[in-house]
């Protein structure tokens, strides 16, 4: 019974690769990516604080990140990480600092692709 309420509450987004070609069926690769995470979960106990585990977890999301979409990491956070610090606008700069859009106007940071499949049509998706 839990399992039939839980697919009628999300059936839309249980549902939303049959209405979009290119979402894939499964989380497979995404899974596959973050199993480098799961091999370093005991070293997240000494992250220090509460703080410093989401801290981590966007660290890694935005390595996977890159990683999907082919992008050097070195040089993204090379580029980007100055601009945060110096502050910025979130409704301006910010669409512009993420890694699709970053590697869209850096192509040359691109790298050879890895034994991933590669996410290539951000530009695509609807809203």
């Amino acid at each position: 019974m839990r399992a039939a309420r839980y697919i009628l509450r999300h059936y839309e987004a249980i549902t939303r690769y049959l209405t979009d070609g290119r979402i894939p069926i499964d989380n497979g690769l995404v899974e596959r990516l973050f199993r480098r995470v799961a091999t370093v979960r005991k070293n997240a106990l000494f992250v220090g604080s509460h703080d410093g585990g989401r801290r981590m977890a966007v660290i890694f999301s935005i390595l996977t990140t890159c990683e999907l979409i082919g992008l050097n990491p070195e040089a993204y956070l090379a580029d980007i990480l100055p601009r945060l610090a110096r502050g910025i606008s979130v409704v301006e700069d910010l669409p512009a600092l993420t890694p699709a859009a970053w590697l869209a106007a850096h192509p040359a940071d691109a790298v050879p692709p890895l034994n991933v499949q590669r996410v290539s049509q951000f530009n695509d998706w609807p809203e």
